[in-house]
């Protein structure tokens, strides 16, 4: 037999957000980083309004700051001094209940 096909054993069950398939969303979406190569600060810019927390880590995943983005839906855009980090790849992450967690990189030389 060649796949494809759902047979009666396998389930064919899937989950509706709000009686629609939920959307797929990147990171893209979601925020940019300006400048991707930071020495003193970065600007998040959020697409849309957002909530929940927005964690700096390493790469080893250690948080360095933590922003707490729910008490203010209406913020486009957040300026966050780097220049203390030492030279490396950062990650910045947006954890979002509704959306999920999204999670984009930046340089600070």
């Amino acid at each position: 037999s060649g796949g494809g096909g759902f047979g009666a054993s396998q389930s064919n069950n899937f989950c509706l957000v709000n009686g629609a398939a939920p959307r797929l969303k990147n990171a893209d979406y979601i925020f940019e980083i300006n400048p991707t190569i930071a020495s003193n600060s970065i600007v998040i810019n959020f697409v849309d309004e957002t909530e929940g927390a927005l964690k700096l880590l390493d790469l080893s995943g250690k948080i360095l700051k933590e922003i707490n983005l729910s008490d203010n839906k209406v913020l486009t855009n957040l300026s966050i001094d780097v220049s203390s980090f030492e030279t490396g790849v950062y990650m910045v992450q947006l954890v979002n209940n509704q959306e999920g967690i999204f999670t984009k990189k930046f340089l600070k030389q």
